[in-house]
């Protein structure tokens, strides 16, 4: 009976009366649990009937994300767009969303066109204006290329 009672106590978390090992976590029950394994996180602490549950960490590693908080012994890595992405309807807020490119603003390209065609415009006047003053200078303006 002793020897079932031994083995019981080995594969369940041990209650804490001191400190756990390195290896383990004090959860608030009072039980030392594991750590979970390099790049997981925990999902649920030991219970003396079993033992932690740990998923992989995210990667953040989708189109135009980047990493806003690191994965943790317990909490997922926080995912995010980038600069110039913006977030797409998310449905299941505990995935991350995907990112693409933010499109410019109509109210920012409209603007920006129009400065840019008046500027082409005055440039083009200036030639034109240029040129004109030029050939009535040397008295070519106006004036038929062929001999009447």
């Amino acid at each position: 009976m002793q020897l079932i009672a031994i083995i019981a106590m080995s594969l369940t978390p041990a209650l804490v009366s001191s400190k756990c090992s390195s290896s383990e976590f004090l959860t608030e029950e009072g039980f030392c649990c594991r750590n979970p394994q390099p790049s997981f996180y925990v999902t649920k602490n030991c219970t003396l009937q079993s033992s932690i549950s740990a998923r992989p960490c995210s990667t953040c590693t989708g189109m135009g994300m980047r990493i806003l908080a690191n994965c943790t012994r317990f909490s997922d890595t926080k995912c995010g767009c980038a600069d110039g992405c913006r977030n797409e309807t998310v449905t299941d807020p505990t995935l991350c969303p995907e990112c693409t490119a933010q499109v410019p603003s109509v109210n920012i390209l409209v603007p920006v066109t129009a400065v840019l065609l008046i500027t082409m415009l005055i440039a083009l006047l200036v030639v034109f204006c240029h040129c004109h003053h030029k050939s009535r200078q040397t008295g070519k303006f106006l004036k038929s290329p062929y001999p009447v």
